[in-house]
């Protein structure tokens, strides 16, 4: 993308705006002052206008591990966003968070600009696999432990199929091919069983890792091939 259409894209002013800001020498790009409007732009390149900087990518696709107490937004008034804990070079404004937690919920959220992943692996009908542990209190020994046909509440709805593995007396790791709100604390509710924590691990081929609370990083492009392959993209 060429540099003045990439500012203004950025919120930087109009196009006289931005070619006056360059010409004062405001825009520099990996630390060298430009004086070209029509620079093209390479993936990576770090621009900083008046100290204000951003790293240039065509797509991001970052991998967070969020912490309980934030919210899965770009803007909330009343509580911290993921998005607050990426530094200022990420456009926020076109990053879309793939796999939404709740405010007490932790684990592996997904954050992309490419909206056509975006699209794709929110659509319901695609079922993406969805792993988590889940800690809780209650006895699980006589339930159930196969669920291939899902699970009947007792209001007469239905889950779809999942997997429930049980690691011991108070974890447990589930397997979910659809978003359901609260669906996992519903499923051990209707279990007699209470949750005291939840914390994903796995979106689709993506695993969360070793990756620490708080942190974030960019995908590995085998990581990246392999979800588009997954998906279904080209």
């Amino acid at each position: 993308m060429r540099l003045d259409k990439y500012l203004k894209k950025n919120g930087y002013g109009t196009k006289e705006v931005i070619h006056h800001f360059i010409q004062e020498g405001k825009v520099m790009v990996n630390g060298k002052v430009i004086s070209d409007f029509h620079l093209q732009l390479e993936e990576n390149d770090v621009i900083s206008v008046s100290n204000d900087i951003k790293k240039y990518k065509d797509h991001y696709y970052l991998i967070l591990n969020k912490p309980i107490d934030y919210v899965s937004a770009r803007n909330d008034k009343t509580n911290r966003t993921i998005l607050s804990l990426l530094p200022s070079f990420y456009d926020k404004s076109t990053m879309n968070i793939v796999g939404r937690l709740d405010k007490d919920v932790t684990g592996l959220i997904l954050l992309t600009n490419d909206s056509k992943l975006y699209k794709r692996i929110i659509e319901p009908s695609r079922e993406i696999e969805k792993v988590y542990l889940v800690s809780f209190s209650g006895n699980h020994h006589l339930i159930n432990k196969d669920y291939s046909n899902g699970l009947s509440y007792s209001n007469g709805t239905k889950t779809k199929p999942f997997v429930l593995e049980f690691l011991d007396d108070n974890n447990a790791k589930i397997t979910l091919h659809e978003g359901k709100y609260h669906e996992i604390k519903k499923i051990f509710n209707e279990l007699n069983l209470f949750v005291l924590s939840i914390h994903r691990i796995k979106i689709s081929t993506i695993n969360l890792g070793d990756l620490k609370e708080g942190c974030y990083r960019e995908l590995l492009k085998e990581e990246i091939d392999s979800l588009k392959e997954a998906l279904q993209l080209s």
